[in-house]
Parts: C-alpha cells; structure tokens; sequence
C-alpha cells in the first residue's frame, strides 16, 4: 500500500480492508454530469 494513502486513511479513520460497498455491482452511466461543460456548436 502507498505510504500516503496508508497516512490518509490513518487520518480519516478509514480500515479499506472493512469496507462493504452496498451500492450497485456496475456503474451507472445514466446520471449528468455537473462538471461537463457544454457548448453549443451550431
């Protein structure tokens, strides 16, 4: 594990080895993104 990961998650609290993810086993590609910035180009 990288040094500053391990650090970071000292700091949060954070055990990735405990973790359970209870979302969705795929992504879902659906959703808008905020950050795309969009443009007209017509």
């Amino acid at each position: 594990m990288d040094v500053e990961y391990e650090r970071i998650c000292k700091k949060l609290g954070f055990v990735p080895c405990e973790y359970k993810f209870d979302g969705p086993d795929t992504e879902d590609d659906n959703w808008e993104n905020p950050f795309l910035m969009r443009c007209s180009h017509g």
